[in-house]
């Protein structure tokens, strides 16, 4: 389905999700959402979080704001600093992933976002920043066999220049789809859909990248999994 071809007033639906073939279109009714993982960030991060190419001066936590803050570094592939933990199975139905972003970015392709990840090669990403002449944008972006990874090759870029946003990945066994709303009481927004670039064990957490020598601090709370249904 391409999500592009939606009209507007369907947008007011969330997502109905065909688990078996991995399709999956909007529905009417709010599908039954479980949520199965919630992180506020009042201490330190919990035992199942790890950390992929950690810099401890580059993370901390707001236990007052109940905030996780990564300053972005920059790195070959910008794969630093990245705390993640192991994702729910996909054979037992469709996983959302959301948390709240408020980051505002002081070099011209700096960016944080949501990561689901597989290995350096293989990812799929949300990636909220400015883009060169591009602006500030949002992007639903895949690493496939080390290729891709860019707003160039994303269905969609949505300009975005507020420093706060909800973003939400939705994964099934074979597709990826970015969503994206202003706030809480606004109704999710579609960054597109693209197709899984392997399956399997993977990981899910933030990510941040083209840092300078001026470093911001991307804030990240409200972080929650889900499970969705019909």
């Amino acid at each position: 389905m391409n999500l592009r071809s939606v009209p507007s007033a369907a947008l007011c639906s969330f997502l109905f999700l065909i688990i078996g073939t991995g399709a999956w279109t909007l529905h009417a009714n709010q599908p039954s959402e479980k949520v199965l993982f919630e992180e506020n960030f009042t201490d330190t991060l919990g035992k199942d979080w790890s950390w992929l190419r950690e810099i401890p001066n580059r993370w901390k936590i707001d236990k007052e704001r109940k905030e996780l803050l990564i300053s972005p570094v920059w790195s070959e592939g910008n794969l630093k600093n990245i705390p993640l933990r192991t994702a729910p199975d996909l054979k037992e139905g469709p996983i959302a992933v959301e948390v709240h972003i408020s980051h505002e970015p002081r070099d011209d392709y700096e960016y944080s976002g949501l990561i689901w990840y597989f290995d350096d090669k293989n990812f799929v990403a949300i990636r909220k920043g400015p883009h060169g002449d591009d602006g500030k944008i949002l992007s639903l972006v895949r690493k496939k066999a080390n290729k891709g990874d860019g707003p160039p090759s994303a269905p969609k870029n949505v300009i975005c220049k507020e420093p706060s946003v909800d973003l939400r990945l939705v994964i099934t066994e074979v597709k990826a789809q970015g969503w994206y709303r202003a706030s809480s009481t606004d109704k999710w927004q579609p960054l597109g859909e693209v197709e899984m670039p392997s399956s399997g064990a993977a990981k899910v957490g933030f990510r941040t990248g083209n840092g300078g020598d001026n470093p911001s601090w991307a804030r990240f709370s409200k972080f929650r999994i889900l499970r969705l249904g019909s």
